[in-house]
C-alpha cells in the first residue's frame, strides 16, 4: 500500500531487470540539469513543486532512478518513442502508455527517504495535484461486510478474479485504452528471500534465464522472433524484475494479429531529441541468413491470431517449461555481473545500509535480489534448474491482465492454458466465486518483524553513515508498525485523516521555503506507507540540509511537527484540504475512461499485493466525500498527535518507542559543527519549547479578478488579426494584434483537461559567457518569486487548491511555460490565464528567489565532483565543443552565477516574454469560442513589447553551437569512490532538426537526397523533415545493434545508450553513445563501439534492422496522435518565422514514416554520419579509492 506523495514518481518509474537501455539512461540521468548527454545546455525546470536534496545519499536514492541501487533489478523508464524534448531544455517525460512501478521493496526505501514526489500534497495524498488518491482503490456497486462489522470498500465492477484447481490465481480487467492492446503481468511469489545462503542472486539469474529458451521456443533468438511477429519488442514489451518476495514478468502486445507494438523503447525524434536504446533482439544479417534455412516458429502466427492466447502460452512456457542450459547460463553471466557492478554506487550503498537499519530484524537485508558477486560468478545450470523446479509452481503464481478484450473469453483462455499444469499436492485453490482479492492470503515467504520489542524505551536510536561522496546531511526518523491496508470504510477514513495532516505539513514547509532567501533545509517531508512486500507499515519524517545548516533544519522540522501535535490544523487549512480533495476526486471521475490498461494493471496488482481496495472513480468520489464531510478539526488533531510522537518523543530514550534516526552525512564538514547524537537530541528538545499556534493561510478564489480583465478589455479591445481553421488537421491558428500567436486543437483524450504551453525563442542563447546562467536563474525568479502582489506561497496554495499545475523550463534555444488546467473546477480556465497574465505583466523578481536559486546551483555544482557519470559528461562536452562555445554546455560556475543581480536576470527573461516573440500551443477538451474569447481578454490585451528581439538579425551569432574539429580520446576524468568503476561517453557532430550541419569544419545541407515524392494517398511528402526522420529511424536501429553486439554477443557492458540531439536554430546536432564498461574490458568496449559506428557509416543498415524499428514506430505515431502531450510538441513553434516548420510538417506523421525506405535511411546516414570516426570525441572516466576528483582539481586551478 502506498499512501505518501512518493507514490506519484514511483508509479512512473520502470521496473524491468532486463531493459538495459533504461539502465543506461539512469547512468546519465544526473547530468540533466547540468550538461545532458543529449547535447543540450544545462537544463532548468523551474517548478513550484518541492524539491529534495540530491546530494544526501538517502535523498539521492529517491531522486536517482531505481537502477542506482545494486539490489534493484529494475532499470528506469525508457526514453519516449519520439524522444520529444521539452524545447531544448531537458528530455520530456516518456510518452509511455505503460508506466511501470519499481519493485515494492525499492518503493519502501524511497518512501522512507522522504521524497516529496507526486505533487505538493504530501502523504496519503488523496488530493495531490499530480497524482490520484494514494490508496489505489477501485469500487463496485456493492459493499461487503468484513469480520467485526466494518464494511469493505466496494471493488471495481470490471475486475474479474478467480483461481484454478492447481492454485494459480488471476485478476482480469477489460479496458479499451489503448485500443486493441493488452498488458499481462505474471507474478511468481518467489524472490531473493527464498534463496539459501549459497543461492544469493539466483532468483534474479533465473529471471534472465527463462527468456533464453523454452521447449516450444528453444533459443532466445526464437523467442525474439516470436515477439517481433506479435508486434512486440523484446525487453520493451517483454520485461521482468526480481525483488525480495516475488519475480514479475511483464508483457504487452496487440490483442490480435501482427499489429505492431505501441510502446517503442527506442524512439524517433519527431521534433526533439531521440534517446534511449532499444533492447529488442534485432539479429545481425549473418544470423538472419543462417536462420532462413531452419524452421521459424514465429511464422506459424496467423495474421488474425489471438495474441492473448499466444502470450499466455509463452508465459506458461517460461514459468514451467524453460530449458536453462549451461551454455545460456554462461553467456548471460557477464551481463548479470556487469549489472551488479554498474549499480554499486554510493546511493546504492547508503540505501542498503538504511535497509539494514530499518529491517535488521528481518531476513530482507541479507537477501538483496542482485545477490553476491562471488556466487553469481559460479552458478551452474543445475543450480538454477533446481531453484526453478523447487519454486516455480502454479500455486506460487498470480496472473494480472488488462486490455481491450472480452474478459469472459480471456478467463476461459487462462483456464485452458494454465489449467494443464498440475499443482503441488495440497495446494489451495480459490472457491468460486472467490473472496475479495483484498482478502486473499498474501503469498510468498513470510516476513516477520519484532514488533513486540518496540515498546517504550526501545526508541531514540541513532545510526550514522558517513562517506566522502555524500554532500548533504539527511536525517530520516522512522518507526515501524504492523502492516495495514485500505480496504474498509474505517481504514479509508484514517487514510483521509493522514492525507489532511500531510497536506497541512507540506504546505507549511513549502511556505517557509518560498519565503526565505536562504532556506535552512533542502527538504522536509513526512510519509506513512505500508507494503505487503515488507509486511509492515512505516511512519517516517525526513530532513535534508547542507552540512552547515543541519541543526537549523532539524529544529524547523521538529518545531513544525510539534506544532501539529499540539495544535493540529486550523479550520481554514481543513476547509482548503477538503476543497482540494473534492476537486481532485471530481477530476479523477471525469478522467476514468481515459485511464490506460497499463495503469489499471498496476492498480490491480497493488490491490492484491498491498490489499488496498480498487474502486471505480465515481464511487470512490462518493465514498470519500461522504467520509470527508464528517471529518472535523478535532479528528485531524487527535490523529496528528498520534502520528508525530515518534519524533516528539525521540530525544527521551526512556519514552521513545521503536523510533530510530538514520543519518547520512559527509566526512568533510568544511569547518562546520559535525553531526552528533547528543547535538541532535539537544536541538530537538530546544525546538519543542514555546511552540506557537499556526496562523491561518488565506487563499483567494482569483489572483486576477475577472472584473479587472473586463475593464482592460474595454479600455484596449484586443484584435485577432489572423484566424485560420484547418478542418483536416483539426487545428486553429491565430495571431493577436500585439503579435502573440496561438494554435489550438480540440482533443477529448483526457476529458475536462487542457494543456497549455507558451514558448519564447531565446533561452540560454541570449546569455554571454560572463552572464552564464542568467536565463536559468531569471526563469527561477520569474516563476517562484510571486506575481501581481501575491507571494509565491499564496500562489503555491492557490494552484494546489484549484487543481492547477504550472512549470517552466529554460533550454539552449527557448523558454517554455506550461500550465495544466482541470476544467472540472468551475472557472479554472480564467484562473490559469489570470496567473499567466500576472506573470507576464507584474512578476516579482525577488531577491529571495534569486538567492534560493544561487544556493541550489552551488549545491548542484559541488555534487558534480562526486559523480563519475556527471564528471565524465562534463569533460565530454568540454572536449566536444569549440572553445568559444564550450561554456554553453558546461555546468554553471557558482562564481559567475553568484555575481548575477536581479536586474541582470529580469532583463534577460522579460525581453523574451514579449508577445511578438511568444507562441501558445493548446490541446485539450474545450469550447473553441470560449477559449478564444478568454485568450483575447487575458493575453490579447498584453502590451506589445519593445519590437524586434536583439537576435533577430543575428541568428547565427546568438544560436551558435560550434563543435570542435577532429577526434579526441580523453581518459583524464577521475573520481574518488569506494569502488572501481568506469564510464564512457562518445559522440560526434550531427545535423540539426532540418538536416543541416555547419560546424566542426563540416558542411552538410538538406538538399539532393532521394526521397518519396508523395505519400501513399497521393498527398505531397514533406521534405523538410526527411533527414530528421531518417536519422530517427537510424538511431533506433543503432541502439538495437549496439545492444545486440556489445552487450548480448560480446558481454562487454550491461547497458548502452545511443542518443541523437538535433537543435532547432543552431546549425548542428550531436549524436552520443554512453555506457559503463567493465574496467578490465574498457579499451575493448570502446573499440567494439567504434567498429559498429564505422560499419554502419560506410555500409549502412540491413533490411532486418530496418523492419525491426519501422513498424513499431508507425504504430506508436498513430497511438501518440491521441495525446495532448504529443500535440503540444507538434504545435510548438508552428507559426514561428525562424524555422521552416509548417502544418505539413506535423500532419500524417505515420504516413511519412511508412513512405521512408531502407535506401533513404542509408543515404542519409552515409552522408550525415560519414565523419563519425574522424570527428569522434571519446571521454572515459574512472573512479576508485586511490583516485581524486580531476574535475575539482580543474575547478580549484581555475579559481
Amino acid at each position: 500500500m502506498m499512501r505518501p506523495a512518493a507514490a506519484g514518481i514511483l508509479r512512473d518509474a520502470s521496473r524491468n531487470a532486463r531493459v538495459t537501455r533504461k539502465e543506461a539512461k539512469a547512468q546519465t540521468a544526473s547530468v540533466v540539469g547540468g550538461s545532458a548527454l543529449d547535447g543540450t545546455a544545462p537544463a532548468f525546470r523551474a517548478s513550484t513543486r518541492a524539491r529534495l536534496s540530491v546530494s544526501s545519499a538517502v535523498a539521492a536514492v529517491l531522486l536517482l532512478t531505481p537502477s542506482s541501487a545494486a539490489f534493484v533489478n529494475s532499470p528506469p523508464s525508457s526514453a519516449s518513442a519520439f524522444g520529444l524534448a521539452r524545447g531544448e531544455a531537458e528530455a520530456r517525460p516518456s510518452l509511455r502508455l505503460n508506466p511501470r512501478q519499481p519493485p515494492p521493496w525499492w518503493r519502501g526505501i524511497a518512501v522512507r527517504a522522504g521524497r516529496l514526489c507526486g505533487g505538493p500534497l504530501g502523504l496519503r495524498s488523496v488530493a495531490s495535484a499530480n497524482t490520484h488518491i494514494s490508496t489505489p482503490s477501485r469500487l463496485s456497486s456493492t459493499s461487503v461486510q468484513e469480520d467485526g462489522g466494518d464494511l469493505l470498500l466496494p471493488r471495481h465492477s470490471k475486475v474479474v478474479t478467480g483461481g484454478l484447481p492447481n492454485g494459480l490465481r488471476y485478476c482480469i480487467m477489460e479496458n479499451g485504452k489503448p485500443h486493441k492492446r493488452f498488458y499481462a503481468n505474471l507474478e511468481v511469489h518467489v524472490g531473493s528471500v527464498d534463496e539459501t545462503e549459497s543461492e544469493q542472486g539466483i532468483a534474479h539469474y533465473l529471471e534472465h534465464m527463462v527468456f533464453l529458451g523454452t521447449e516450444k521456443h528453444p533459443t532466445n533468438k526464437d523467442m525474439k522472433k516470436l515477439f517481433t511477429r506479435l508486434g512486440m519488442e523484446f525487453n520493451a514489451d517483454a520485461n521482468a524484475y526480481t525483488d525480495f518476495r516475488s519475480t514479475v514478468y511483464t508483457f504487452s502486445a496487440p490483442t490480435r494479429g501482427k499489429a505492431e507494438r505501441v510502446e517503442v523503447g527506442g524512439g524517433a525524434a519527431l521534433f526533439g531529441s531521440q534517446g534511449g536504446m532499444s533492447t529488442a533482439g534485432t539479429a545481425i544479417a549473418e544470423e538472419e541468413e543462417e536462420d532462413a534455412e531452419g524452421e521459424d516458429s514465429s511464422s506459424m502466427v496467423p495474421d488474425d491470431s489471438d495474441n492473448v492466447e499466444l502470450v499466455l502460452d509463452l508465459l506458461h512456457q517460461m514459468m514451467f517449461k524453460a530449458k536453462i542450459e549451461q551454455s545460456s547460463v554462461d553467456s548471460e553471466r557477464g551481463a548479470i555481473l556487469s549489472e551488479l557492478r554498474d549499480r554499486n554506487t554510493i546511493s546504492t550503498r547508503v540505501a542498503m545500509e538504511y535497509y539494514r537499519v530499518a529491517h535488521g530484524d528481518t531476513r530482507l537485508p541479507s537477501r538483496f535480489p542482485i545477490g553476491k558477486e562471488d556466487l553469481v560468478k559460479n552458478f551452474s545450470a543445475e543450480q538454477v534448474r533446481a531453484f526453478y523446479r523447487r519454486n516455480y509452481k502454479p500455486e506460487a503464481c498470480t496472473l494480472y491482465i488488462a486490455g481491450d478484450f472480452d474478459s469472459t473469453q480471456v478467463e476461459s483462455t487462462i483456464h485452458s492454458v494454465f489449467g494443464q499444469e498440475t499443482g503441488q499436492e495440497g495446494a489451495k485453490s480459490l472457491p468460486s466465486p472467490g473472496p475479495e482479492p483484498v482478502m486473499w492470503d498474501l503469498k510468498g515467504a513470510p516476513i516477520t518483524h519484532a514488533f513486540d520489542e518496540l515498546g517504550p524505551g526501545s526508541g531514540g536510536k541513532v545510526h550514522v553513515i558517513e562517506n566522502e561522496q555524500i554532500t548533504d546531511v539527511g536525517v530520516v526518523f522512522s518507526v515501524k508498525e504492523p502492516f495495514t491496508s485500505t480496504r474498509t470504510i474505517s481504514e479509508l477514513r484514517e487514510s483521509l485523516l493522514d492525507t489532511i495532516v500531510g497536506i497541512a505539513l507540506e504546505l507549511r514547509v513549502r511556505a517557509l521555503k518560498l519565503s526565505s532567501a536562504e532556506p535552512m533545509f533542502q527538504g522536509i517531508s513526512w510519509s506513512y506507507s505500508a507494503t505487503g512486500r515488507e509486511s509492515c507499515s512505516s511512519n517516517t519524517l525526513s530532513v535534508n540540509a547542507l552540512p552547515k545548516n543541519w541543526k537549523q533544519a532539524v529544529s524547523i522540522a521538529t518545531e513544525e511537527v510539534k506544532r501539529l501535535e499540539l495544535y493540529g490544523v486550523t479550520q481554514s487549512e481543513l476547509d482548503q484540504a477538503k476543497q482540494a480533495m473534492r476537486n481532485s476526486l471530481s477530476h479523477q471521475t471525469q478522467q476514468k475512461d481515459s485511464q490506460t490498461s497499463s495503469s489499471w494493471l498496476m492498480q490491480v496488482m497493488q490491490m492484491v499485493q498491498d490489499q488496498d481496495q480498487l474502486m471505480d472513480s465515481a464511487e470512490k468520489e462518493r465514498v470519500c466525500i461522504e467520509a470527508m464531510e464528517k471529518v472535523t478539526v478535532e479528528d485531524i488533531n487527535q490523529r496528528a498527535a498520534v502520528l508525530f510522537k515518534m519524533v516528539t518523543e525521540f530525544p527521551d530514550s526512556k519514552v521513545a518507542a521503536g523510533s530510530s534516526a538514520f543519518v547520512s552525512a559527509p566526512t568533510d564538514w568544511d569547518g562546520h559543527e559535525a553531526f552528533s547524537e547528543q547535538a541532535l537530541k539537544t536541538v530537538m528538545t530546544e525546538a519543542m519549547q514555546n511552540v506557537q499556534a499556526p496562523e491561518d493561510a488565506i487563499v483567494p478564489d482569483e489572483l486576477l479578478p475577472h472584473e479587472e480583465v473586463m475593464k482592460l478589455r474595454e479600455d484596449s479591445p484586443p484584435k485577432i488579426v489572423k484566424l485560420e481553421r484547418n478542418e483536416e488537421a483539426g487545428l486553429t491558428q491565430g495571431k493577436f494584434e500585439n503579435g502573440l500567436m496561438f494554435t489550438h486543437r480540440y482533443n477529448i483524450q483526457r476529458p475536462n483537461e487542457i494543456s497549455v504551453r507558451i514558448t519564447a525563442v531565446g533561452g540560454r542563447a541570449l546569455e554571454s559567457k560572463s552572464s552564464s546562467g542568467a536565463a536559468i536563474a531569471g526563469l527561477a525568479c520569474w516563476l517562484n518569486g510571486g506575481a501581481g502582489g501575491h507571494s509565491a506561497e499564496t500562489i503555491s496554495r492557490f494552484m494546489t487548491l484549484h487543481q492547477l499545475r504550472h512549470d517552466a523550463s529554460c533550454g539552449t534555444e527557448t523558454l517554455t511555460f506550461d500550465i495544466k488546467i482541470a476544467t472540472t473546477v468551475e472557472g479554472n480556465l480564467r484562473r490559469a490565464l489570470g496567473l499567466t497574465r500576472l506573470l507576464f505583466t507584474d512578476p516579482d523578481f525577488s531577491e529571495n528567489a534569486l538567492e534560493r536559486y544561487k544556493q541550489r546551483n552551488e549545491r548542484h555544482y559541488k555534487t558534480i565532483f562526486k559523480s563519475l557519470e556527471r564528471s565524465t559528461a562534463s569533460r565530454f562536452f568540454t572536449q566536444l565543443m569549440d572553445s568559444k562555445d564550450a561554456w554553453k554546455l558546461k555546468e554553471l560556475d557558482p562564481q559567475v552565477v553568484n555575481a548575477l543581480t536581479v536586474k541582470d536576470v529580469k532583463e534577460l527573461v522579460m525581453q523574451q516574454w514579449s508577445p511578438a516573440n511568444m507562441e501558445i500551443a493548446i490541446s485539450g477538451d474545450f469550447d473553441a469560442q470560449e477559449l478564444e474569447s478568454e485568450l483575447s481578454a487575458y493575453l490579447g490585451t498584453l502590451p506589445s513589447g519593445k519590437g524586434k528581439q536583439v537576435w533577430e538579425d543575428k541568428m547565427d551569432d546568438y544560436f551558435s553551437m560550434e563543435l570542435a574539429k577532429g577526434s579526441v580520446y580523453d581518459d583524464s576524468t577521475t573520481v574518488h569512490d569506494d569502488v572501481c568503476r568506469s564510464y564512457t561517453v562518445m559522440g560526434f557532430p550531427s545535423t540539426n532538426r532540418w538536416g543541416i550541419l555547419k560546424s566542426a569544419g563540416l558542411s552538410i545541407d538538406s538538399n539532393d537526397y532521394t526521397m518519396p515524392e508523395t505519400l501513399a494517398d497521393g498527398s505531397p511528402y514533406d521534405s523538410k523533415m526527411h533527414v530528421n526522420r531518417c536519422l530517427s529511424l537510424a538511431s533506433d536501429m543503432m541502439s538495437n545493434i549496439l545492444f545486440e553486439e556489445i552487450r548480448t554477443q560480446k558481454g562487454l557492458v550491461y547497458g548502452i545508450r545511443f542518443a541523437f540531439k538535433p537543435y532547432k536554430h543552431a546549425k548542428s546536432g550531436v549524436a552520443t553513445i554512453s555506457f559503463m564498461p567493465k574496467n578490465e574490458t574498457l579499451d575493448e568496449s570502446v573499440d567494439a563501439v567504434k567498429a559498429v559506428l564505422k560499419r554502419i557509416a560506410t555500409e549502412g543498415f540491413v533490411e532486418s534492422d530496418f523492419e525491426g524499428v519501422k513498424g513499431p514506430l508507425i504504430t506508436k505515431a498513430r497511438e501518440s496522435a491521441l495525446t495532448n502531450g504529443l500535440w503540444i510538441v507538434l504545435m510548438e513553434d508552428l507559426q514561428s518565422p525562424h524555422n521552416p516548420k509548417d502544418l505539413h510538417s506535423i500532419t500524417k506523421v505515420p504516413e511519412h514514416y511508412e513512405s521512408i525506405q531502407l535506401e533513404h535511411v542509408n543515404e542519409v546516414v552515409k552522408r550525415c554520419w560519414a565523419h563519425c570516426i574522424d570527428e569522434l570525441t571519446v571521454c572515459v572516466g574512472n573512479s576508485g579509492p586511490e583516485l581524486t576528483s580531476s574535475l575539482q582539481k580543474d575547478a580549484n586551478h581555475n579559481l
